[in-house]
């Protein structure tokens, strides 16, 4: 879900700053999926304090509502 969004969001920011450099008006649609872009790296960033290498049942644990 994190590689997805970065994806398209990144690519969707570039070109809305492709065509605000073009001369069309893109301004607040552009600052909505800079917004955007940010909350996928936040989800990122959340979700990655909620992983760990897991070898063996030991290894299992339950992760506390923040991670």
């Amino acid at each position: 879900m994190g590689a997805a969004g970065r994806a398209a969001l990144a690519e969707t920011v570039a070109l809305l700053e492709q065509a605000g450099a073009n001369g069309a008006e893109v301004g607040p649609l552009l600052d909505q999926y800079r917004r955007r872009l940010r909350q996928v790296e936040s989800y990122v960033e959340a979700y990655r304090r909620c992983c760990w290498p897991v070898q063996s049942l030991a290894d299992l644990k339950l992760a506390p509502s923040i991670c």
